[in-house]
């Protein structure tokens, strides 16, 4: 079939994203591995080499997810269906695929950084920077409506780039930790869940029976609860700096919890209206909706208790809430990807089958109570029974192996999702 530029580009983005998942299960797996035992890579490839790779790559596969469902889904929203700028997609689509390149064999190489969630060197991010902003310029001049779509998933866009500048800022100029923090809320919690939320609510639109009006209301209100929710995920790794915070962290108690009911209820109101669509889209909006509540309700709330934080710093639970979330938001550009794939291709039915959901689902909720296991059975064994660490680690390793086995299924069914979009691809 032929695409408008801006289609094609949108669906080379899409492309990258099972790609992507496919590099970031095989790292994961790698370090995963490192705590069940003897690690014959210990030497070559450490630990926190793979981690920094691991971070970036997952990076790269989310913002290219969000890349091309936006720019497909406000591409649509034209008579005309392109925007006046779209070729300059096709610059950006071949940086892009530049940067994942060097990124993966600087990782490999070890040339990444190790601050964690900020690993990218100046020049890739200043190549991530010049993306985004092509990105930005084509959709600044080419939508015609600013409803609320468009506005909440381009201020998602804006505070993704203002997080990559400044994670540029050198630490010596700045607090580093503190600097981390803001860097990485306006970068992976503002702006890729901006984005993320603004083309969830498109994609709810298509399976459901839901107005555009109900999505631009949506993604006002929603946009807004997750910024609340944002500043209290964000204050949370301030909590042991002892940072005076302006509103006390430990209302997150309360507050998470009814910020993910509401999200969630936004998004079980589109699959409590289904339409006539068949595409597979509305059960990865349900996994996503599932993946908030747990990780955003409970155990983000959870860490917003000040002595739990402060208890568990340095184990497995620090970042659990923050890898579902970033769960969730590959699991919603999935089934972004599947509506795409289905639009383009002008049929009204699965693309990728359902071995795939099962396998990712299972495998991340199996994974996240085997690693949400180790977390606590390392608090309990160090902090209140002052047992070192590495007996710690050597009696926790049944619990990290189920961590690996869910992350095995999860690794399985990308590399079947992946298949399925391969073999349901679109020669234009």
């Amino acid at each position: 079939m032929k695409m408008t530029p801006a289609q094609s580009a949108a669906y080379q983005f899409l492309l990258h994203l099972p790609a992507l998942l496919i590099v970031y299960a095989v790292f994961l797996l790698i370090g995963a591995v490192k705590f069940l035992g003897d690690d014959p890579l210990v030497g070559t490839f450490p630990y926190h080499q793979v981690a920094a790779l691991t971070n970036s790559i997952l990076l790269l596969a989310l913002t290219s997810g969000v890349i091309g469902g936006g720019v497909y889904a406000l591409s649509h929203e034209r008579p005309d269906a392109d925007f006046p700028l779209a070729r300059l997609l096709r610059l950006a689509r071949l940086l892009w695929t530049m940067l994942c390149i060097l990124t993966i064999g600087a990782g490999i190489l070890g040339l990444l950084e190790g601050r964690a969630g900020l690993e990218l060197p100046p020049v890739l991010d200043s190549l991530f920077v010049l993306v985004l902003a092509l990105v930005l310029i084509v959709l600044l001049t080419g939508v015609k409506r600013w409803w609320g779509l468009p506005t909440v998933y381009t201020t998602g866009l804006i505070a993704l780039i203002a997080g990559v500048l400044i994670g540029m800022i050198p630490a010596e100029f700045s607090s580093d930790q503190l600097l981390r923090v803001i860097a990485l809320t306006l970068r992976d919690t503002l702006g890729i869940g901006w984005m993320v939320i603004a083309l969830s609510l498109w994609t709810i639109h298509r399976f459901s029976t839901l107005t555009p009006g109900w999505v631009n209301t949506a993604s006002y209100s929603v946009g807004g609860i997750w910024a609340i929710t944002a500043y209290f995920l964000a204050v949370q790794p301030m909590l042991p700096l002892g940072v005076a915070l302006p509103i006390p962290a430990v209302i997150g108690v309360i507050m998470l919890p009814i910020a993910a009911i509401i999200i969630a209820s936004h998004l079980y109101l589109g699959l409590s209206n289904r339409s006539e669509a068949r595409t597979l889209s509305p059960h990865w909006i349900s996994l996503t909706a599932l993946l908030i509540v747990i990780g955003v309700g409970g155990l983000g709330a959870l860490n917003a208790v000040p002595e739990i934080n402060l208890a568990i710093a340095g184990t497995r639970l620090t970042d659990l809430s923050r890898t579902l979330i970033a769960f969730a938001f590959a699991s919603a550009l999935l089934g972004v990807t599947n509506q795409v794939m289905a639009e383009l291709r002008r049929e009204n039915r699965r693309v990728t089958g359902l071995a795939p959901f099962w396998l990712i689902s299972g495998g991340v909720l199996i994974g996240s109570l085997g690693l949400a296991g180790a977390g606590i059975v390392q608090v309990y064994l160090e902090r209140i029974l002052s047992i070192g660490y590495l007996e710690t680690q050597a009696l926790i390793v049944p619990l990290y192996t189920v961590w690996v086995i869910g992350w095995i299924a999860a690794a399985v069914g990308i590399v079947f999702y992946a298949l399925g979009i391969w073999a349901r691809r679109i020669r234009s």
